[in-house]
């Protein structure tokens, strides 16, 4: 089948730089192996207007338009279903990703050009579903013929919902291929970002409240250390990446599993530097001397509160806050770069342990170089936190229901004891305090009073973070190619 994937504009979750749509280029390999024809159009990279996109389909003459979201470009993402079948009421309009596959009854309701969502992980699910529509191309077979498919929603002949069996998630990780990256233009991206993003291993062992991950990505699984290092050098060797982003939920789940990565890395001599995310919990000394030892610069580590009860009873991370301490004085002893991220918002968290939060955000950014990450607690649909907010008891506190604003940087709930206007503040007095701004720079990123038609998070710092980490990706790699130390420039 002729099939265009749209990477649609929107996604800022993560501003500071453009990722490389690995969520599809996964299907578009699986997809390949079939013999389909694929092209990835890649919207977030190059802002098309509509006109444009619909120039792109009439051009492209696709039979097939699979389009992947998540919460704040789902509406970008969906309308554009209009616009395809605008080109041709005969163009099969497929939609995917996290949003989607929990809101899929929603989506079908509100956006009647989407034939079909893919619910889950997609690669089987898109595999059987484009094998069946190639094998019925030319043929009358009614819409609940597909209802056999694992994974789907889509609308039978009288306009009913269908929700298919679930689809479990996949466990032979090994059996994917490589992300179909040859799709996209990867050297546009590596002018906006020079790491390649690489996933290790898929799901988490761990159920913290406001994460997605328990539904979303389910159980815990990994892939095979060689297959993971291959994909590394075919990525080294092909578009000479240096610099590596490992993805994972939490990259030192499995212990001996690293270990084996890290050796691997190390016997192939590859001139690399990486970072990653963990639980802070699942760090020591001996763990962190041996990612230092293969080219790990960073870890990113889930902090979230300096209040252990809000850490314990209301996001369910089991941490303890004089632990968080100890491994960052630890890491900072030898010299690895730990970079704390934040979730503060939740209804029931008190003033005192919001100010004790942003005294800790302080606290832990004060000697590093990194932009603070804070993140508003945000009722992701498909969260624990948002079986509580849609319809449950923390309803009253939801003041935002534009999926747009489902960012992270824009609060969308209050809590008992402040004002999303004062939520806000926070994130703008611990930058302060951090960088030193003036008066009139914390005026500049935060108005005194707040409209409730036009709220914008500090979105003046965007620009200039975007192109801050895009000055120390150029300068990691020089350091790389005259073999200089990296230091703390990662």
């Amino acid at each position: 089948m002729k099939t265009l994937f749209l990477s649609p504009n929107g996604d800022i979750s993560d501003s500071r730089y453009m990722r490389i749509p690995l969520g599809i280029l996964y299907i578009s390999s699986v997809l390949e192996e079939d013999n389909h024809e694929i092209k990835v159009v890649c919207d977030d990279l190059f802002k098309y207007t509509d006109e444009q996109i619909k120039d792109i389909i009439r051009v492209q003459k696709p039979e097939i338009v699979g389009i992947t979201t998540v919460t704040c470009n789902y509406r970008n993402g969906a309308r554009l279903a209009r616009l395809i079948k605008e080109v041709s009421e005969d163009i099969i309009v497929i939609i995917g990703g996290v949003h989607v596959s929990f809101t899929y009854k929603e989506t079908l309701k509100e956006y009647p050009d989407i034939d079909f969502v893919c619910i889950g992980e997609g690669e089987i699910t898109c595999k059987e579903l484009w094998n069946e529509l190639e094998n019925n191309k030319h043929k009358e077979v009614p819409i609940d013929h597909y209802s056999t498919i694992k994974g789907l929603a889509f609308r039978d002949n009288n306009n009913n919902i269908i929700v298919t069996e679930p689809r479990g998630f996949i466990q032979d990780l090994d059996s994917i291929p490589f992300p179909a990256r040859h799709l996209v233009p990867v050297t546009e991206y590596q002018k906006c970002n020079v790491e390649a993003h690489i996933f290790a291993s898929r799901g988490c062992a761990f159920t913290c409240k406001f994460c997605l991950l328990p539904k979303t990505e389910g159980n815990f699984r990994k892939r095979d250390p060689k297959n993971v290092v291959d994909e590394i050098e075919y990525l080294y060797k092909t578009y000479n990446y240096r610099v590596f982003k490992f993805v994972d939920n939490s990259f030192s789940t499995d212990r001996e599993t690293i270990i084996k990565i890290l050796n691997e890395i190390m016997s192939r001599n590859l001139n690399i530097i990486w970072r990653c995310q963990t639980r802070i919990d699942l760090l020591d000394e001996d763990i962190m001397t041996q990612m230092m030892k293969a080219g790990c610069k960073e870890i990113l580590v889930g902090i979230e509160s300096a209040s252990d009860r809000v850490l314990n009873e209301l996001y369910g991370k089991n941490l303890n806050v004089n632990i968080i301490r100890g491994i960052f004085k630890q890491a900072r002893e030898m010299g690895l770069v730990m970079t704390p991220s934040f979730v503060i918002g939740h209804p029931d968290e008190t003033v005192e342990e919001l100010e004790a939060t942003k005294d800790f955000i302080v606290e832990l950014y004060k000697d590093n170089y990194r932009h603070p990450r804070m993140c508003y607690l945000t009722a992701f649909p498909g969260t624990a936190i948002s079986d509580s907010v849609f319809g449950g008891e923390l309803n009253s506190f939801m003041e935002i229901f534009d999926w747009d604003k489902y960012t992270h940087i824009c609060p969308t709930l209050r809590t008992r004891y402040m004002s999303r206007h004062e939520l806000a503040r926070i994130y703008v007095e611990a930058l302060a305090e951090i960088t030193d701004a003036s008066k009139e720079r914390k005026m500049r990123l935060w108005p005194e009073e707040e409209s409730i038609d036009q709220y914008s998070a500090p979105k003046v710092m965007l620009y200039e973070m975007k192109e801050g980490i895009i000055r120390k990706n150029k300068i990691r790699i020089q350091h790389l190619d005259l073999g200089m130390e990296v230091g703390k420039i990662l």
